[in-house]
């Protein structure tokens, strides 16, 4: 997921979050469902074969269309778990 799903959500009033954890090849955790990029970006292979700054070199939804509510970087860029547990804690604070 990106940071705009969480956005987009929080605005919704959503009253939790979730996300499935993997971790890169540099062991940064990442929020990220598939076992591979193939069907959610426009890279191949697995998560775990990937550094972070491969990933993050990547596009995870511009195919969605552009967004007028979300930047660039919230809209196609894979979610770090620091960056969305960052945010919830903004949220709450």
């Amino acid at each position: 997921m990106t940071m705009a799903a969480y956005l987009q959500a929080t605005k919704d009033g959503a009253d939790g979050y979730e996300c499935d954890v993997q971790l890169t090849k540099d062991n940064v955790p990442i929020c990220f469902h598939d076992s591979t990029l193939n069907r959610t970006s426009n890279g191949v292979g697995r998560i775990g074969t990937k550094t972070l700054a491969d990933l993050q070199k990547l596009d995870f939804g511009s195919w969605f269309g552009k967004s007028e509510k979300y930047s660039p970087q919230e809209w196609c860029s894979l979610l770090t778990l620091d960056s969305l547990l960052n945010y919830i804690e903004s949220q709450t604070s």
